[in-house]
C-alpha cells in the first residue's frame, strides 16, 4: 500500500456566501432606479363637477389608449371646483405643456346624435390632446366641450358667413349629394357681431369638390314648398333633419379651375332655392298680367326654370317690365325666336284649367325658337299657334263653323289625345273656315289619305227595340268640344304631308259615308238631313246628306251618303222605301221608327250598279229569286206582326216577316215571309203557321196556363210553325200560300165544317167550344142570326179525328149553367160561357144538323151494364143521380125521356163494371129520392130516407134476391121503377159473389177473417 499524498491549496479571503446579499442589493437598487425612472407624473385637472368621475377607475385616454388614471378627488376651499388628481404615464411628461388640453367624455344624447357611447360600459373618462410647448404645467382646467380642429389638420378648411346659426352646431355634417364629406368644428361671431363665422373641415379626399363658385346652403331639417299644384319636400339625410347640416353644389358655369385655399370664405344661403344662380333677362308683360316678384315662375314642360325677381311699370308699353332670373343651363337657348306667354287659371264649362295657379298666380311658359342671342323678350297674353317648323304633322281642315274649335282644343284618335287645334281663320269663300291642327310627332303615322275628320263632342244614340248603342266622347270633349279622326285603310292608302287638307264632318257616321246615292221622294215626307237614316236590315249604313226640291217642285231630290262597304247593294233592281212610325195593320213600321223617327230601307237587287232611285211608299214584297224560301201567309183576322218579326219553330227563329199589307177588303191581311235557306226543309205543303205574339193565356177551374214563343216575339210580334200535320215528302215551294191561324190550338181544332141550326136565338159566342163529356172536339167558327130573329145558324169546326161527330144521327145542344134547389149543373159554363154539347151518331156523314135547346137523354155508355127503368112520372130523378145498393153508389142515372107513346117515362141507368154482378133479372128498383114520413095519432111519426144525398138530389135504389150467373141482368134489360120499396124486399140478404173469371186481383184478408180459409 502506497502512502497517501497530501495536496495543499490557498483559501480565498472572501467567502462565496456573500454573493447572494450582493445580488439582492443590486436587484433592489435596480428596482429603485426603475421605479423612479418609470414613475408616473401627477397632475391636477380642475372641473366643475365630479359626476361620473371615480378615483381608481376613471381613466385618461388619448385616441382611445389609456395613458393615466384618476387617483384622488378633492374640492377647493370655496367648494366651486373639483380637483381630480391624475397619474399619467412618464411618456406623457414632455407633452404636459401650457398648450395641452383635457376634457371629460361622457355619454350625450341630442338631436344631432349620440356621443360617448363607449362610456356607458367603461364609465366617463378624460380625453387628452397633447400639444408641445415651452413651459411644463401640472394643473389644467377641463374643457366644457371637445376642442376645435387645429388649423393644420388634414383636409380643406372653409369659413362660411351666415346671418344666423340656426340648428348648425359643433359636429354638424357637411353633405355633397347626401354623402358626408366633412363637418363643422367651430363657430364664432365676426368682429363686428354682424354675422356668424362657421368653420368647417372638408376631408382630404373630397377637397377637389370645392370650387370658387361653389354654393353652400343650410340643409338642416326639412325644406318644404308647395301650392295647389303640389308640394316639394327637400332634405339631405336623416342626420341633417335631426341634427342640422350644410350642403353644397358647384354650378357648371363659373370658375371651376382655380384651386381653393384654406379658409376661403363663402356665404351660407338659407336654402337650396336661394343658393341657385341664374341669368337675368328682361321680359315685357301685358296689362293685367298679375305677376308677383319671387312668386311668378317660368316653367318649361312642367319644370321650373326661372322666377320673376322684380318688376316696374312700363308706361310706354302699357304693361310691366320684369327682371327674370333664368336657369343658366338655358343660356344657349335664349334666342330672339323664343315665344313666351302667360298661363292663367281659367274656369269654364270644361272645368278648371291650371287649378294650381288659383292661389300661386299665373306662370310664364315658353317655346324654344331660333335667332340671335337675346336677353329681352315680349310675353304674350296667351300661347301662340305652332308654326309649320314645329316637328309633327300640320294639317288644314275645312269646317262650316268653328263653334268649339278654339286654340288648344284637343284632337283625338279613338279617344286618345294626339294633337290640338292651333289656329282658325275665315276662308277665302267667306262661307267656311280654315282650321290648322297639329298632330304630335309620335302619332303622325295614324293619319293617311284615307283618314276622315269629324266633330267630337256630345252623345250619339242609335237604337231599336232589338238593340241600341250609345257613343259618348271623352269628358274633355263633352265639355269643350274637339276633333276626332278615323283612318279607314292603313295598308293601301298613301301618307300625307304638312298642309294636307281634309273636310270636317259632323260626326263619325257622316265621315264614313263616302259614297252617295240619290232618290226621288214625295214632298209629303219629312226627310231631314243628318237625322233620317238609311238601313239595310237592322244595320245602319247611311244618312241623308241633303234634301232639295225638284225643278217642278212636285218632289224632293234626296242625297244619301253611305259607307263604301255597301256599294254592291245599289243595283238596277234594288229598291228603297220609307218606314214610318205607324202601328196600323196596313203599314206596320215597328217600334224602331218610334224611337229613331222614320227611316229609309234598302233591298239589294241584281244588275249593274246604280245610284239613282225612286222612293217606294211601302216595303216591296219578297220575290222567288230572293235568298231563302219565300212564302205568302193569309190572315183572316188582325195580326200584331210587323216587318222583321221572327218566325220560330220549337222556339228557334227560322225566318222573318218581310211585309205586312192590309187587303183591299179591309178585313184580311197578307204577309210576305222568308224562311232561312238552311231551314227550308222544315216547311212542307201541309205545315201550319199560327200567330205567336205576346202571351197566350188560358184560365179555367183547373188552373192558369201562360204560353209564349220568345221575348222577341213578345216585343215585336211573331209567327210560329207547326208541323204536326207536315208531310216532308211534299216540301213547300217558292211563293206558296198558307193560312195564318190565330193560335196553336185553332190548328188542332181545324177539320170538317158543319152547320147546326137552332130554332131560336141562343146565347153563344164565336170561338165557344164543342165538348163531348168535357173533351173539346171543335169550336164555333161563326154564328149568324136570321133576319127574322127566329133562329141561329152556327158554323162548327169539328176536328178531323172525330168523324163520328159528323154522322147523321149526331145530336148537338146548347149547354148553359143550371142552378136549382136540388143541384147545380154545367158549372163550367159559368167560367167559360155557354158552349155546345154533342153526342155521336152512327149514320152517314153529313154537314147540316138541327140543334137542341136541351141535352138529349144519354142511354148508354161503353162500360158497365146499361139498363132502362120505366115509370109513370119522372119525379125528382135527375141525370147523374146515384144508383144505390145498400146506400152504396154503384151506378148513375144517364138520362131521362118520355117513352115512344108518351104515356110513361124511361129512365136510363148505368151500373158500374165492378158492381154489375149485383143486378139480376129479379132485382127491384125504387125511387130513393126525398123523405118518407108516416104519422098516426097513436103510432107516432116514422121518417125514412135512403141518404142525405138523395134528400137533396134524388136517386134510385135497388135490392136483389138470391141469384146466379144465369140470372144476371144484361145490357138493355128493362125494369119497372117503384115509388117505394116493399118491406119484404128490404129483408132480402143474398150473397152476391162476383164471378171468378172477373176477379183479376187476389183476395185481401180483412181484419177478423179466418186466416186459415
Amino acid at each position: 500500500m502506497k502512502d497517501a499524498e497530501v495536496v495543499l491549496t490557498n483559501k480565498s479571503p472572501i467567502s462565496s456566501i456573500w454573493l447572494l446579499p450582493v445580488l439582492a442589493v443590486l436587484i433592489a437598487l435596480w428596482l429603485v432606479f426603475k421605479s423612479f425612472s418609470e414613475a408616473g407624473v401627477d397632475i391636477i385637472i380642475k372641473t366643475t363637477s365630479a359626476e361620473g368621475i371615480v378615483a381608481g377607475k376613471t381613466e385618461v385616454r388619448f385616441k382611445g389608449f389609456p395613458i393615466g388614471l384618476v387617483t384622488d378627488l378633492d374640492m377647493t376651499e370655496d367648494l366651486q371646483t373639483v380637483l381630480a388628481t391624475v397619474e399619467l404615464k412618464q411618456s406623457t411628461k414632455q407633452y404636459l405643456t401650457e398648450n395641452t388640453l383635457f376634457w371629460l367624455v361622457k355619454p350625450e344624447i341630442s338631436l344631432s346624435g349620440v356621443s360617448g357611447l363607449d362610456t356607458v360600459i367603461t364609465g366617463n373618462y378624460f380625453e387628452m390632446l397633447p400639444m408641445e410647448g415651452e413651459t411644463q404645467v401640472r394643473e389644467y382646467t377641463s374643457l366644457k366641450q371637445p376642442p376645435p380642429k387645429s388649423e393644420d389638420a388634414a383636409g380643406l378648411h372653409i369659413t362660411l358667413h351666415a346671418k344666423e346659426l340656426g340648428s348648425i352646431t359643433h359636429g354638424s355634417k357637411i353633405f355633397y349629394k347626401q354623402i358626408q364629406v366633412g363637418e363643422v368644428y367651430s363657430y364664432e361671431f365676426s368682429k363686428d357681431k354682424s354675422h356668424i363665422k362657421i368653420n368647417l373641415l372638408i376631408e382630404e379626399e373630397y377637397r377637389d369638390l370645392i370650387k370658387l363658385n361653389t354654393r353652400f346652403w343650410n340643409a338642416s331639417g326639412i325644406e318644404m314648398t308647395g301650392d295647389l299644384s303640389g308640394f316639394k319636400v327637400r332634405t339631405q339625410s336623416m342626420a341633417s333633419v335631426i341634427g342640422g347640416g350644410i350642403a353644397f353644389e358647384t354650378p357648371e358655369l363659373g370658375d371651376t379651375t382655380t384651386i381653393v385655399q384654406n379658409f376661403t370664405e363663402y356665404p351660407l344661403y338659407e336654402g337650396f332655392d336661394e343658393a341657385k344662380s341664374g341669368i337675368t333677362v328682361k321680359m315685357h308683360f301685358p296689362k293685367n298680367s298679375g305677376i308677383k316678384a319671387g312668386i311668378t315662375k317660368v316653367i318649361f314642360e312642367g319644370v321650373e326654370v326661372g322666377v320673376v325677381e322684380d318688376f316696374v311699370y312700363n308706361q310706354a308699353r302699357g304693361g310691366v317690365t320684369a327682371s327674370v332670373l333664368i336657369d343658366p343651363r338655358l343660356e344657349p337657348y335664349l334666342l330672339s325666336g323664343m315665344d313666351f306667354w302667360l298661363v292663367k287659371p281659367s274656369i269654364s264649362l270644361a272645368g278648371v284649367s291650371n287649378i294650381d295657379r288659383l292661389l300661386s298666380g299665373s306662370y310664364v311658359a315658353f317655346r324654344i325658337g331660333d335667332g340671335e342671342p337675346s336677353r329681352e323678350f315680349d310675353v304674350l297674353p296667351s300661347a301662340p299657334p305652332l308654326d309649320f317648323k314645329e316637328k309633327g304633322l300640320h294639317l288644314n281642315i275645312t269646317a262650316d263653323n268653328v263653334d268649339s274649335l278654339s286654340f288648344g282644343v284637343p284632337v283625338f284618335y279613338k279617344n286618345l289625345r294626339v294633337g290640338s287645334v292651333q289656329d282658325h281663320k275665315l276662308a277665302a269663300d267667306k262661307r267656311s273656315f280654315d282650321v290648322h291642327i297639329f298632330i304630335e310627332p309620335e302619332y303622325e303615322s295614324l293619319v293617311n289619305s284615307s283618314s276622315v275628320f269629324y266633330e267630337q263632342g256630345g252623345i250619339e244614340v242609335n237604337g231599336s227595340l232589338k238593340s241600341f248603342s250609345i257613343r259618348t266622347s271623352p269628358i274633355q270633349a263633352l265639355m269643350t268640344g274637339g276633333i276626332s279622326f278615323h283612318t279607314i285603310d292603313f295598308e293601301n292608302s298613301s301618307s300625307v304631308k304638312d298642309g294636307h287638307r281634309f273636310v270636317m264632318n259632323r260626326n263619325l257616321e257622316e265621315a264614313l259615308n263616302t259614297e252617295v246615292v240619290t232618290i226621288i221622294a214625295p214632298l209629303s215626307y219629312e226627310i231631314i238631313p243628318g237625322l233620317t237614316k238609311l238601313k239595310f236590315g237592322e244595320k245602319h249604313i247611311g244618312t241623308v246628306k241633303s234634301v232639295k226640291p225638284s225643278s217642278d217642285f212636285k218632289s224632293s231630290i234626296v242625297t244619301i251618303g253611305y259607307q263604301s262597304d255597301y256599294n254592291n247593294l245599289f243595283k238596277e233592281s234594288s229598291k228603297i222605301w220609307i218606314v214610318e212610325p205607324n202601328l196600323t195593320a196596313g203599314n206596320i213600321a215597328g217600334f224602331n221608327a218610334l224611337l229613331t223617327g222614320m227611316f229609309l230601307q234598302v233591298k239589294p237587287g241584281e244588275g249593274a250598279l246604280k245610284n239613282h232611285f225612286t222612293l217606294l211608299r211601302k216595303a216591296p214584297e219578297s220575290e222567288a229569286t230572293d235568298e231563302g224560301l219565300q212564302l205568302r201567309l193569309h190572315a183572316k183576322y188582325g195580326t200584331s206582326v210587323e216587318k222583321g218579326s221572327p218566325i220560330s219553330y220549337k222556339k228557334m227563329v227560322i225566318g222573318f216577316v218581310d211585309t205586312v199589307n192590309l187587303n183591299k177588303d179591309g178585313l184580311t191581311v197578307d204577309i210576305s215571309a222568308t224562311i232561312a235557306e238552311r231551314f227550308r226543309y222544315l216547311v212542307s205543303k201541309t205545315s201550319k203557321f199560327h200567330q205567336a205574339s205576346g202571351f197566350n193565356v188560358k184560365a179555367n177551374l183547373k188552373g192558369l196556363n201562360v204560353q209564349t214563343e220568345s221575348l222577341q216575339s213578345i216585343l215585336r210580334g211573331g209567327l210560329a210553325l207547326n208541323n204536326d200535320y207536315a208531310d216532308f215528302n211534299n216540301l213547300a215551294e217558292e211563293m206558296d200560300i198558307f193560312e195564318l191561324y190565330e193560335n196553336n190550338e185553332v190548328i188542332f181544332q181545324t177539320g170538317k165544317l158543319i152547320t147546326v141550326t137552332f130554332n131560336e136565338v141562343i146565347d153563344i159566342q164565336r170561338g165557344a167550344n164543342v165538348d163531348y163529356n168535357g173533351h173539346t172536339i171543335g169550336s164555333v167558327k161563326n154564328l149568324e142570326v136570321t133576319s127574322d130573329l127566329m133562329s141561329t145558324k152556327l158554323t162548327l169546326d169539328i176536328s178531323d179525328k172525330y168523324s163520328q161527330f159528323t154522322q147523321t144521327n149526331t145530336q148537338f145542344w146548347l149547354v148553359k149553367p143550371e142552378v136549382s134547389v136540388a143541384r147545380v149543373a154545367n158549372a163550367k159554363a159559368y167560367f167559360t160561357g155557354n158552349y155546345i154539347g154533342v153526342m155521336p151518331g152512327n149514320g152517314e156523314q153529313s154537314v147540316e144538323f138541327k140543334g137542341l135547346l136541351q141535352a138529349p137523354a144519354l142511354k148508354q155508355v161503353p162500360s158497365g151494364t146499361n139498363l132502362t127503368l120505366t115509370t109513370s112520372v119522372k119525379g125528382s130523378i135527375q141525370p147523374d143521380n146515384p144508383v144505390l145498393y145498400r146506400q152504396i153508389k154503384v151506378g148513375r142515372v144517364l138520362g131521362i125521356e118520355l117513352n115512344e107513346n108518351a104515356n110513361g117515362v124511361n129512365v136510363y141507368l148505368n151500373i158500374d163494371e165492378q158492381y154489375k154482378h149485383l143486378v139480376s133479372k129479379d132485382s127491384k128498383f125504387y125511387n130513393a129520392s126525398g123523405i118518407k114520413v108516416e104519422a098516426g095519432l097513436f103510432s107516432g111519426m116514422n121518417i125514412e130516407t135512403e141518404s142525405m144525398d138523395t134528400i137533396l138530389a134524388g136517386g134510385v135504389a135497388f135490392v136483389t134476391p138470391e141469384s146466379n150467373k144465369e140470372t144476371l141482368a144484361t145490357d138493355g134489360d128493362q125494369f119497372p121503377l117503384y115509388d117505394e120499396a116493399d118491406e119484404s124486399w128490404l129483408e132480402w140478404n143474398p150473397t152476391l159473389t162476383k164471378p171468378i173469371e172477373e176477379m183479376h186481383e187476389p183476395l185481401i184478408h180483412q181484419p177478423g177473417e179466418d186466416s186459415k180459409g
